[in-house]
């Protein structure tokens, strides 16, 4: 279940790169988890609950090497999934509810707080569905996600030296997604989108 757990990166991933990427005019259940790749939402087989640290780093790659600077982020997610509906909320360090999002299988519903809001985020072009994709992108089996995927992504799970990785690449090799598993943390690097996530899972 730790798998599973580490999936709580989707959020995080999502208020980073929300402001770049909008909602694209996609079926509800399906979200432009690349440029040109799909994912299919899904909901689990088996019920999970969760609460994480996420420590977020982002680059902004339109900035020279010089004036180059990485912003850093700690958000406290908390998860509940079952095979009939998720429900993720993102919260602040000191415990605010900062938003939340159902999955029922076929829809989303969204809340937001007035008081979130980051530097690098639009709050206009905020799109919980990005959270779901990343939370599925890192929980789900192999075989389920592969399935959901367009034709054009490959996901790749290996295991070495007792560290598990899992890279989401294009059919031409290029990796998009880099996560490893360690332990009760979780890294995952979404090198399209240009944002790092160290995952911590909470007793």
């Amino acid at each position: 279940m730790r798998r599973f757990a580490a999936c709580l990166t989707a959020v995080w991933m999502l208020l980073l790169s929300a402001c770049q990427h909008a909602p694209e005019p996609l079926p509800s259940n399906m979200i432009a988890i690349a440029d040109g790749i799909t994912l299919q939402l899904t909901l689990p087989e088996k019920n999970f609950t969760a609460t994480q640290k996420i420590t977020a780093r982002y680059r902004n790659p339109e900035a020279t090497a010089k004036s180059a600077q990485e912003n850093q982020h700690t958000l406290l997610m908390q998860v509940q999934a079952t095979p009939h509906k998720i429900v993720m909320a993102g919260l602040a360090p000191s415990g605010t509810r900062l938003f939340s999002v159902q999955f029922d299988g076929n829809t989303t519903e969204v809340w937001k707080s007035p008081l979130f809001s980051l530097q690098q985020i639009n709050s206009n072009t905020f799109d919980a569905r990005y959270a779901l994709a990343d939370f599925e992108l890192t929980a789900f089996e192999h075989n389920a996600l592969q399935r959901a995927l367009s034709p054009d992504a490959l996901l790749i799970d290996t295991v070495k030296n007792g560290v598990r990785k899992r890279e989401l690449q294009r059919r031409n090799g290029e990796t998009i997604i880099h996560i490893e598993y360690r332990a009760t943390q979780t890294e995952y690097c979404h090198r399209e989108r240009h944002y790092c996530l160290l995952i911590e899972n909470l007793p």
